[in-house]
């Protein structure tokens, strides 16, 4: 249960939000505002009013603008949990994606960024199986194993050798 705590005290502590333990006029009980002294529930009632009622475009143009705000490590935490499925493992946090200055694969300045599942058999993002690479090197990864990665870096490097000669 919230901790009863007056305006005027939380107003000292600097916070945004007190509790009187009382309903509001619409009979909630809930934090209050500060600033205004409304119910926070009923703030919030009445901004997802005012978004229902909102033009699609209106409402696509807001999230775009707020999307743009994130910093590249929260979008990257919302791309994998975007991509999670029910049931599956999201153990990530803000401090868990690190963004390094070269890429861990190609030891390149890092472009683009991605979240890598190191082992791709294992689903979710667990913290043990999750690290910040470039995009490129997560594409080229995508689902081979480790084997046949190795055998194509053979192949090629066996190509390579026979077209230099032939030249």
């Amino acid at each position: 249960m919230t901790e009863i705590i007056s305006l005027k005290e939380a107003k000292k502590k600097g916070l945004k939000h007190y509790f009187t333990g009382k309903r509001c006029t619409r009979g909630h009980i809930s934090l209050r505002h500060t600033s205004s002294r409304g119910c926070v529930q009923c703030t919030n009632i009445r901004s997802s009013e005012v978004y229902e009622k909102m033009p699609i475009e209106k409402r696509r143009a807001r999230s775009a603008q707020q999307y743009k705000k994130l910093s590249t490590e929260e979008k990257l935490l919302r791309w994998a949990k975007s991509r999670t499925k029910p049931g599956e493992p999201f153990e990530l946090t803000l401090e868990d994606v690190k963004i390094p200055e070269f890429c861990p694969v190609f030891g390149t300045k890092m472009k683009k960024p991605s979240i890598d599942r190191i082992d791709n058999t294992i689903r979710g993002y667990p913290k043990k199986n999750s690290k910040v690479i470039c995009s490129r090197a997560n594409q080229i990864k995508n689902d081979g194993t480790a084997l046949e990665h190795l055998l194509i870096a053979l192949y090629m490097l066996r190509e390579e050798k026979s077209w230099k000669k032939s030249k």
